[in-house]
């Protein structure tokens, strides 16, 4: 679910910045932004990687593992950089975000099938 997670949220901001071409939105900020959105396909895939161990170590704590990756990648994505600056787009910041909360809940979602069919394995299997 980690790799099917990381390529969800490249497919779904590659759509993104393609519709909003279309829509007249203008595509400056250049090599900063393609550097920033790089950092961030990297950070978001060690954040899915982490997540996914926490869940199977933790079961319980799925939820608050996907919300708080997602908040660290928000803090991190703030970091790399302005999105409030004169010359940032704050709908492109935005649609990261977006695109990350989605790829997080993908693999929450697919955390919990995982769970699911391990409980139904286990109690399926004749005790011998």
């Amino acid at each position: 679910m980690s790799v099917a997670s990381v390529l969800l949220f490249l497919g779904l901001h590659d759509s993104a910045v393609v519709i909003a071409a279309e829509r007249g939105r203008t595509l400056r900020d250049g090599v900063g932004w393609g550097i920033a959105v790089y950092l961030a396909t990297y950070i978001f895939a060690l954040l899915v990687l982490l997540q996914n161990v926490v869940a199977l170590y933790w079961p319980a704590k799925r939820v608050r593992s996907a919300i708080l990756a997602w908040l660290v990648f928000a803090m991190a994505l703030t970091a790399l950089f302005n999105p409030f600056g004169s010359w940032a787009h704050p709908y492109r910041f935005m649609l990261l975000l977006l695109c990350a909360a989605i790829g997080f809940f993908l693999s929450w979602m697919g955390q919990s099938l995982w769970h699911l069919w391990r409980q139904r394995c286990l109690s399926d299997s004749p005790v011998g």
